[in-house]
């Protein structure tokens, strides 16, 4: 008897049809073991959330910016004249204040208390932070006067030399890159002046070799401002950081 051929269809992948995409034998697929990375793994291709340097991205509207021991004190405040109203029992109030005071940035800040009528988290600086800024610039006065005024961006680290000249740096209308930028100053016989808002952090750090490093405007402003550190030395010269309330 004649046995009649199989006319059975094949089945994608065996041995009698092309294998299907991603097998051992076809091409591979998008993010697959074998092809393209997948936008911020491990392997190569985009980088995900986040810079060159590994800081982690944040948000131009500046939820991500971290917030002061003062942001988080404000948002207790809230939480207990709400629970003296009633709106909160004891046990929220406590559980609310732990998470206000783990709380790091003005993001997770925001939601504590954004169902309590009156109540407001702090005014995080969004307006002045711009991230596409640039990790270090220098700015060299010699036997010269060069200043940086109006809307001008602040670097991660911005360096100041003055050599028998003189430098200004007027932070009152400035962007900065970060939410904490150092300055670093240096003035041999020259003059460094360097002018802060009300609402910046202000740390002066830096100390005069016979010569003066004024740090009276240090201390942590209003709590909505970026942290600025001021660093360096001045030798016969000065360095002088001055909110505009002070002479």
């Amino acid at each position: 008897m004649t046995e009649e051929p199989d006319r059975t269809p094949a089945v994608p992948g065996d041995g009698h049809a092309p294998a299907v995409p991603g097998d051992a034998l076809g091409p591979a697929l998008p993010g697959d073991a074998r092809g393209a990375a997948r936008p911020g793994d491990g392997r190569s291709g985009a980088a995900g959330p986040g810079d060159a340097h590994g800081r982690a991205a944040v948000p131009r509207d500046g939820r991500g910016l971290r917030a002061s021991d003062a942001d988080r004190e404000r948002v207790a405040q809230e939480l207990h004249r709400a629970a003296g109203e009633g709106r909160l029992t004891l046990d929220e109030l406590q559980e609310r204040l732990g998470s206000a005071y783990a709380a790091r940035t003005y993001g997770e800040l925001e939601p504590i208390v954004a169902d309590l009528p009156g109540a407001t988290a702090p005014t995080r600086p969004s307006p002045r932070y711009d991230p596409d800024g640039d990790d270090t610039k220098v700015l060299l006065g010699i036997w010269s006067g060069p200043a940086r005024r109006g809307d001008w961006l602040v670097p991660r680290t911005q360096v100041a030399v003055a050599f028998m000249g003189g430098v200004v740096l007027d932070l009152r209308h400035a962007r900065f890159a970060a939410d904490e930028v150092t300055i670093q100053a240096y003035a041999l016989m020259g003059g460094i002046e360097i002018l802060v808002p009300e609402d910046l952090d202000i740390r002066v750090e830096g100390f005069g070799l016979m010569g003066g490093f004024d740090d009276g405007a240090s201390g942590p402003g209003n709590g909505t401002g970026p942290r600025v550190r001021v660093t360096g030395f001045a030798f016969w010269g000065g360095v002088d950081v001055r909110r505009p309330h002070q002479p």
